[in-house]
């Protein structure tokens, strides 16, 4: 295998100094090609020098005739850039020129003026001393693109994630400009997999201004990392995923918004070129290796384990959040929040399968990494407490983390905690008489506030039951009794749904036929086709529902 490994890269390292060497060859055969070329108002010298493979350096004096000044002009470009169909002969009045047009007309000709201004430009043009001379340098232009494409593609070859990392590391450096200079190092010291930090300083005469930008790269979205010039610079931004604001900042040492986007500066086009390249390359690899570092999840109190680890305490400058899962397929979250001025409490209390697995919401609000998961079918299944308070019932909570690859842990853990308690299935006795036993043992008394909402179940024989509610308020108190055959309730009619804080059971009869003896306060009142039960809570309205289905079913 290593025998292999290593005649690939000699067959690679070859190949690549065949093409550097054709490549030099084609350019001192252009350097013979090119020639003074003079009209009525100017004379320019033209020479093409070998910058790096694939790079050339064209340039251009041109001598005023009238008052003999000069102005010198150097495009540096790779051959590579170019669009191979736009290699032409053009005429001018008096001046026949070859066009050199960049693909998809992206500024990426470095053109310097006179050794003191830069800037980038989207095209460049020779000067022919005449047609046939024009032909001549059409023809080597148009051998020198392929070879420089292929040269390109293979000066660089790392192969493995370290490979990558540690040229990054090596190849992010200082970018000088005429008004300032940018520092810049990253650095993979935060013991996170696939993290990088980069670290950006501004220098003027004036101030410095330090950026940070603390990043997974399996965040990146490897065709989102452009090459773009502007004025004197070239640079890369680089996006993430989606565009998720998954980019942790700082500036000058203070902690910053999450964004989805950053500048890479780089000192030339084909440094740039090469960083986006082992940008490209790396993201892959930093997937797979944190895609690796995802835990796997064998029991439950494993997950519920690691996931208080991830999210236990949560601090900023502005509070401390302490967070925690508790229970079983049954589970509560807390979460406390300390803040100088105050503290807020929370409690969760839910079951784990009535949460979605593909409701799992990953993102930033400004300084913040949260996950935000829901239940199924938006149903209010979560029960509230917001500082010893009953809340409404709510269809999410919301998870805070330190970091985004904590967050990121998290959701693939959350998935399979899920997967877990969907398994489980409620035990419902089999019999007539042990269920009609447990809906008198569930249906209980329920307070709400001020009022208090009795309720009675009793067997009147074996095919007749009766529910009595009495809603007592500290003014008022009213008494409603139901008697049905338990045969006469639609199965399917029995469910449960939340309001505010209360947790209803509703049942129904058989094509909603108006048969249950319905007396109000003990006067007999007209028959009735539906009833509806306040449960303590979801759990109860769950079993009460699941032992009515039974009930009505069985004959």
């Amino acid at each position: 295998m290593k025998y292999h490994f290593y005649l690939f890269i000699g067959f690679f390292l070859c190949s690549f100094s065949l093409g550097a060497q054709n490549f030099k060859t084609l350019v001192d055969q252009l350097g013979s090609e090119l020639q003074v070329v003079e009209n009525i108002q100017v004379q320019v010298a033209q020479t093409i020098q070998e910058v790096q493979p694939g790079v050339v350096n064209i340039k251009q004096i041109s001598t005023k005739i009238k008052d003999g000044t000069s102005t010198e002009e150097e495009f540096i470009f790779n051959l590579s850039d170019i669009d191979i169909n736009t290699i032409r002969t053009t005429t001018i009045k008096d001046v026949i020129y070859v066009q050199l047009l960049v693909t998809r007309k992206q500024k990426m000709v470095q053109n310097i003026t006179n050794k003191q201004k830069t800037s980038y430009v989207d095209a460049v043009q020779v000067l022919a001393k005449n047609i046939d001379n024009g032909r001549s340098l059409v023809d080597l232009f148009k051998k020198m693109v392929p070879v420089a494409v292929e040269i390109t593609e293979k000066r660089l070859s790392l192969k493995t994630y370290e490979d990558h990392l540690q040229w990054l590391v090596k190849n992010v450096m200082e970018v000088g400009q005429a008004e300032k200079k940018i520092t810049q190092k990253l650095s993979t010291t935060s013991g996170i997999v696939g993290r990088v930090e980069l670290v950006q300083e501004e220098i003027t005469d004036k101030k410095t201004i330090q950026k940070g930008f603390y990043f997974n790269l399996a965040n990146i979205h490897a065709n989102a990392i452009l090459l773009e010039t502007k004025g004197e610079l070239a640079f890369l931004t680089v996006e993430t995923r989606r565009k998720l604001k998954t980019i942790k900042t700082t500036t000058s040492g203070e902690t910053g918004n999450y964004v989805a986007e950053f500048v890479l500066y780089c000192e030339s086009i084909e440094k740039a070129r090469d960083l986006q390249k082992v940008l490209k390359e790396v993201i892959p690899l930093a997937e797979k290796k944190v895609e690796e570092s995802i835990p796997k999840v064998t029991t439950f109190s494993k997950g519920l384990s690691l996931l208080n680890d991830y999210i236990k305490l949560i601090e900023s400058k502005e509070s401390a959040v302490h967070q925690n899962f508790d229970g079983n397929c049954l589970s509560q979250f807390k979460r406390k929040e300390v803040a100088v001025s105050k503290t807020i409490e929370e409690l969760f209390d839910f079951n784990w399968s009535d949460l979605q697995k593909n409701n799992i919401k990953f993102g930033t609000k400004g300084k913040q990494v949260f996950i935000e998961i829901g239940t199924k079918s938006g149903d209010k299944y979560i029960k509230q407490t917001l500082n010893g308070e009953p809340k409404s019932y709510t269809d999410k909570i919301e998870l805070l983390f330190n970091e985004v690859e904590d967050a990121q842990k998290t959701e693939a853990i959350l998935f399979q905690m899920i997967e877990f308690c969907e398994k489980e299935e409620l035990k419902i006795p089999n019999t007539n008489a042990e269920i009609l036993k447990q809906l008198a043992q569930k249906i209980q008394k329920v307070v709400l506030g001020k009022t208090t909402y009795d309720q009675y179940f009793s067997v009147i024989d074996d095919k007749t039951v009766q529910i009595k509610l009495v809603d007592v308020t500290d003014k008022t108190s009213k008494e409603k009794v139901f008697e049905f055959n338990i045969h006469d309730i639609n199965p399917v009619s029995v469910q449960f749904n939340t309001s505010g804080l209360n947790v209803l059971v509703q049942i129904k009869t058989n094509y909603l036929e108006k048969i249950i003896k319905y007396y109000e306060d003990g006067a007999i009142k007209n028959y009735q086709n539906a009833i509806t039960l306040q449960a303590t809570d979801v759990e109860n309205a769950r079993q009460l529902v699941a032992l009515f289905k039974k009930l009505a079913t069985k004959k």
